[in-house]
């Protein structure tokens, strides 16, 4: 299909010369970004309520800048207040902080400024000066433009662009990494001066160490997992090809690393057994002979992928790290439960029990492997909860999808072979193929989820119908095993190719068919009545909706509008690549996402994944559909790249990792031809991206680069103090202790109804976690009812051995503010800066 009839050369030579312009005016744009002043005069400034004072900023600054505030995204400003010269903060507070604890807290939102005092007297006669100074922001007009011309030009010129890839690959690949080793050197030795100076405090080199340990073992776990999973793969297929060992392997290798991980948990000596089960069980690999061309694939995909897997698990474990002895930490939630389910199933792996809520007795094991394996691993090495979700999590992510896509292309050469307009499709589909970056590792199931999708799209594809049943079956185990909702697509896919062949059958094998087929929807339909109580509590419709009734513009909008949008257009293009009862499937997963975003995000890169793999295998006889696809694709790239928590960057981590890994499994040929000269080609692109990881590293330990999420509502919650508060708590409390504590509130904030951080003291707390058990969360009377019982206790009005409690407990305590006053008789066993332990007594 051309998208013009007008032909491209005569004007092939102006459309990349204003490309050039575009790009160059745009970066200019963003350095040459002005700073705005304005000093808050007294009759500018009006009382709100309670501690907080409101001023009217008269910034001002012509297109193409912006003066971006929070009202436009969370914690978008740049706004820095100062009260006499002296910074004021923290920033980005709510309002009801300010008016209730002002003292320097302040918000910018729209044209207005909410801010506080330093001691929460009154600005406008208190005899203090108040300036404000910000940084403009490039309008988002600007890069939306140039980025719909790129995408036109993309479109027009792809079968060049990839033809002068496949010719010039080597050539590039070379110059590309002496471009990023020469920047990172610069970049390290200081020369470029601070990045990102107001990002936040710099890191210390022992966090940055520790974040690459993580990021290594993370690679590490990969290899760990698979080379069972193929032992056990051959051991059941008898025979087959690498490809399908490996994408059999892979499920199985879950379920392989969860039996380990009970057995390291539960059994005496357990560490000891699971690790001679791992090497009895990998000698099956004896005799295994992959052909030479196979081996020198996975050779290339694995030396050159780690360091983008590696590089990816540093930059998320860099940015939403937990807190350290020195170091605040600004995590999301759902990173501060996963990290804490390793404490908790450290400390009771069976029953597996709630530590946050003492009245749910037990947690479940969905979406809990690799917190499991993480518990497991603590029993012989350290593993550090945070880094290891984050940084081990999201190595394994991009190493073990590499493996995956190198398989797949191991498994049809010829279509490795195809036009390179399909290789670019899917590889376009790798990339949008998620909700955000960081939600790769903030749902730390996501990371099984790729290879799952790929195993079961590579089985569907066999024209037998055992196959298609091992299709069906690695759904079920791998959304079990790994993220639970992803069955609501994959299953369903598996099961249109079983009832695709099941006509062949007769007789008793037909039965056989039809009994394991009704399983596996049986199974389906059950985990769906668990969420259906769900439905009706999480808002309806598509995520850009759900934001448009949050009041956003539509510049911020945007990218949202344009992936519900691409998710409507590949839900009808299946239908022009893949069979129409299997199109169907992957039909309802995007439907799903767009009525469901909340529950059933995960069936969006489950089915933009399956539309990519069933394309690039459909490219030859539908090579007419193929730029429909590539734009259906492309309207989700802005949604990758600009809607992370943390920013864009996190866009462009992603761009440059996952992109890059991909890439190289998806390659079509070894660059260069001749074995010394591709040797040496594979060798120094692996040296070439370690040592330009290694310099970034090396960087941000020394100051260079400063590293931060910019999540946060007003100050990160997370500090050294609260760590160390609870690390005594696990220290000077007996096990079966109880603990009561203020760090708990309706407020959603991570020492709010979020607090999952106290498990981390690896004792049971009376109330802390309200959003995250099924209790609580949908009923506010209950949530209410605890935490006035927990209030009652903590100011003497109740004894704890009177409340209606699950269990027994020798001992009760309690983790408070510093500043809180205590009943009397309370014993004090530890205190820091901002908080107490205290042992209180059984009765008043």
């Amino acid at each position: 299909m051309k998208l013009w009839p007008v032909p491209l050369r005569g004007t092939r030579a102006f459309g990349f010369v204003g490309f050039a312009i575009a790009h160059a005016t745009l970066l200019v744009g963003y350095l040459a970004a002005p700073q705005v002043l304005a000093g808050l005069s007294p009759s500018q400034i009006a009382w709100d309520a309670g501690s907080a004072y409101i001023a009217v900023l008269p910034f001002e600054v012509a297109f193409p800048y912006v003066v971006r505030t929070d009202q436009d995204g969370r914690s978008s400003s740049a706004l820095e207040l100062f009260e006499n010269g002296k910074r004021l903060g923290p920033a980005h507070s709510g309002h009801a902080e300010i008016r209730e604890r002002g003292h320097g807290r302040y918000s910018h939102w729209g044209n207005a400024l909410w801010f506080a005092a330093s001691d929460s007297s009154d600005p406008r006669i208190n005899g203090r000066s108040y300036t404000a100074i910000t940084t403009a922001s490039v309008s988002p007009v600007l890069p939306l433009a140039v980025a719909v011309a790129d995408l036109l030009l993309l479109i027009a010129v792809r079968r060049r662009i990839a033809g002068f890839i496949g010719r010039r690959s080597g050539a590039l690949a070379t110059g590309g990494i002496f471009i990023c080793v020469a920047a990172a050197a610069l970049v390290a030795g200081g020369v470029l001066g601070r990045v990102n100076a107001s990002g936040g405090p710099p890191k210390d080199p022992a966090l940055v160490l520790d974040t690459l340990r993580h990021a290594i073992l993370g690679v590490g776990l990969v290899i760990l997992h698979w080379l069972p999973g193929i032992a056990l793969a051959r051991l059941l297929l008898r025979t087959g090809t690498l490809a399908d060992l490996m994408l059999l392997g892979f499920p199985l290798g879950m379920g392989f690393s969860a039996a380990l991980a009970a057995i390291v948990l539960l059994a005496p000596h357990g560490t000891l057994f699971a690790a001679l089960c791992w090497i009895a069980c990998a000698l099956g690999l004896i005799g295994l002979r992959p052909s030479v061309d196979e081996l020198r694939g996975l050779t290339w995909t694995a030396m050159v992928s780690a360091p983008f897997s590696i590089g990816f698990g540093c930059w998320l474990g860099l940015l939403w790290h937990g807190p350290t002895d020195s170091l605040p930490g600004s995590p999301t939630g759902d990173l501060v439960f996963y990290a804490a389910s390793i404490e908790s199933l450290s400390f009771s792996p069976f029953p597996h029990l709630n530590l946050g809520y003492e009245r749910v007795p037990f947690g479940g094991y969905y979406n809990q492997l690799f917190p499991g394996i993480g518990a497991a691993l603590g029993r012989a090495i350290t593993v550090e909860p945070f880094l290891f979700v984050l940084s081990a999590g999201g190595a394994f992510f991009v190493f073990s999808y590499a493996l995956a896509l190198r398989a797949y292309v191991l498994a049809a050469p010829s279509l490795a072979l195809g036009p390179y307009h399909g290789v670019l499709i899917l590889w376009l589909s790798v990339i949008v193929a998620m909700r955000y970056p960081t939600w790769a590792v903030e749902s730390v199931p996501m990371i099984y989820l790729a290879p799952v999708v790929i195993a079961v799209a590579h089985w569907v594809s066999k024209p037998q119908l055992w196959a298609s049943l091992i299709a069906t079956a690695i759904a079920v185990v791998g959304s079990a095993l790994g993220k639970v909702v992803a069955v609501t697509v994959l299953g369903p896919v598996g099961l249109a190719a079983a009832a695709l062949r099941v006509v062949e059958l007769r007789g008793a094998g037909k039965l056989v068919a039809i009994a394991a087929a009704g399983g596996c929807a049986t199974y389906a339909v059950m985990l769906l009545a668990r969420f259906a109580d769900l439905l009706s509590t999480v808002p309806l419709g598509p995520t850009s909706r759900q934001m448009a009734m949050q009041g956003l513009d539509l510049l911020t909008l945007a990218p949202y509008l344009a992936r519900d949008l691409s998710s409507a257009l590949l839900a009808f293009l299946a239908f022009l690549f893949v069979p129409p009862l299997i199109a169907l499937c992957i039909a309802g997963g995007f439907l799903l996402f767009l009525t469901y975003p909340f529950l059933f995000n995960a069936d969006f890169l489950c089915s933009s994944l399956l539309f990519g793999l069933f394309v690039h295998r459909a490219m030859e006889r539908r090579r007419s559909h193929g730029t429909i696809a590539f734009a259906a694709l492309s309207l989700a790239v802005p949604a990758i790249l600009l809607t992370d928590p943390s920013g864009w960057p996190s866009g462009i981590a992603w761009l440059a990792c996952v992109g890059g890994a991909s890439g190289v499994a998806l390659s079509r040929r070894l660059p260069p031809t001749g074995g010394r000269r591709r040797v040496g080609f594979i060798v120094g692109t692996a040296l070439g991206t370690t040592l330009t990881l290694c310099l970034g590293l090396v960087a941000v330990a020394r100051g260079y680069v400063i590293v931060d999420s910019g999540w946060r509502s007003g100050a990160p919650e997370l500090t050294p103090a609260v760590r160390e508060i609870w690390f005594a708590v696990r220290e000077l409390t007996p096990p079966d202790a109880l603990i009561f504590t203020d760090q708990v509130s309706l407020q959603p904030r991570l020492l709010g109804s979020w607090n999952t951080y106290a498990s981390m003291g690896r004792r049971q707390v009376f109330v802390s976690n309200l959003y995250q058990n099924e209790v609580t969360s949908s009923n506010l009377q209950r949530a209410t009812s605890d935490l006035r019982e927990n209030e009652a206790v903590l100011t003497g009005k109740l004894a704890p051995d009177q409340l209606h409690l699950r269990g027994r407990y020798s001992a009760y305590f309690a983790v408070v503010s510093i500043g809180r006053s205590v009943p009397g008789g309370w014993r004090r066993v530890f205190a820091n800066e901002d908080y107490a332990l205290y042992a209180i007594l059984a009765s008043p």
